[in-house]
């Protein structure tokens, strides 16, 4: 499966994930894999990275992090990376893992 067809499913399933849990308002950013949400409780910026299984998707190295950390704070948001696997059907393969980097 492509590259953009694993990141478009990807990001529909976290988009409908958080506005099932409350967030009300759940953007794309243009040109990249962050997903802006608006909860009760939060604003997180999502990093998102996907892994065609049966590969496992890596945590971002610590540029990165001080990257999405850096966007996020100018954006007043927490900061978040979610990891996914989906498989070659487009399904995904187990929960999404999230990670505070806030934290």
């Amino acid at each position: 499966m492509a590259t953009q067809q694993l990141e478009k499913i990807g990001e529909q399933f976290l988009i409908n994930w958080l506005q099932s849990h409350g967030y009300y308002r759940v953007e794309r950013q243009i040109g990249g894999t962050n997903i802006e949400a608006d909860g009760s409780m939060r604003k997180m910026l999502v990093h998102l990275i996907i892994a065609q299984a049966p590969h496992r998707p890596n945590m971002p190295q610590a540029n990165e992090v001080r990257n999405i950390k850096s966007h996020a704070a100018s954006l007043y948001r927490e900061p978040w990376v979610a990891l996914m696997r989906i498989d070659t059907s487009g399904q995904i393969v187990e929960n999404v893992q999230w990670f505070n980097l806030a934290k």
